[in-house]
């Protein structure tokens, strides 16, 4: 009964724009804001109004009052039927927003596989950047935690050390927020287990080893973190790391190595962390 109700209020909106039209008003006009009838039918996701604009010669606009393309809203929603009409229409795979977001990497942050699937085989640009150094599509999904998507992103020839002005690489991110299943992922991709985080020869393995609180306190905005209490968080990372081949016997500039970092660590998994490391050869 509710997809009848919604296909009758849709078809009846399609008869009122068709009246519109035919007493002369512009499909293209634009209100204050800058936004045309296909703008407001992509950011509500009514299929059928799109397409029934597109089919009468409605122009894919440019931006609308945020600044977001309308293939973006639809990559944000995971509207895949949207996009393709879009895409049919003539909109570039990797247009651009004001942050310079393109779909994938809207599609990738909100973690929609079925956009995604269809931006990388409409042939979307894997190493766009956006912005912020941190958003290629790839150091995203390392942020997210989501391996599924880090597979199908380097399946589509995403570069697994992509990374921004700062050095970070999809597994430092990863490291450095203790996502320890984007990490594996990454790791099993080849990614390099060495790369540096913070300067001073600071590698991942010895940035897991020196900090004593929740990476993940950033993303939660905690003061006190509530999600790896009575774990062993840190120490899997620690152990994923050595499995990947991290050299424990590299140290800082300041001479400093993963092993001198966990002994000033003062976390409660102190203890576990000098276990795994000297298991793995650290003196």
């Amino acid at each position: 009964m509710k997809e009848d109700q919604d296909t009758g209020i849709s078809s009846h909106r399609t008869s009122a724009m068709l009246y519109l039209l035919q007493k002369g008003l512009n499909i293209n006009a634009q209100a204050d804001c800058g936004s045309t009838a296909l703008q407001y039918a992509c950011e509500s996701g009514q299929q059928e109004m799109i397409q029934f604009l597109l089919q009468r010669g409605a122009v894919v606009p440019k931006t609308n009052h945020s600044y977001e393309k309308a293939h973006h809203t639809a990559a944000r929603s995971g509207d895949t039927s949207v996009a393709k009409m879009l895409l049919n229409a003539g909109l570039p795979i990797d247009s651009k927003d004001n942050k310079e977001h393109t779909p994938l990497i809207m599609a990738v942050k909100y973690e929609k596989a079925s956009m995604i699937e269809l931006s990388l085989k409409s042939g979307a640009d894997t190493e766009v950047q956006g912005i912020f150094y941190w958003l290629w599509p790839l150091c995203t999904a390392a942020y997210n935690d989501t391996p599924a998507i880090i597979e199908s992103l380097l399946i589509f020839g995403a570069s697994i050390e992509s990374g921004g002005d700062h050095g970070q690489t999809p597994l430092t991110i990863a490291v450095s927020w203790g996502e320890t299943l984007a990490a594996k992922a990454l790791l099993d991709g080849g990614a390099n287990v060495y790369a540096a985080m913070y300067g001073h020869g600071l590698t991942a393995i010895m940035f897991v080893a020196e900090h004593d609180r929740c990476p993940r306190i950033g993303k939660h905005s905690l003061k006190q973190c509530n999600c790896c209490s009575g774990t062993t968080k840190r120490a899997d990372m620690i152990e994923l790391l050595c499995k990947g081949g991290a050299d424990l016997s590299l140290v800082t500039i300041r001479g400093h190595s993963a092993l001198d970092y966990a002994k000033s660590n003062k976390s409660l998994e102190r203890d576990d962390l000098i276990k795994i490391l000297e298991k793995y050869g650290a003196t």
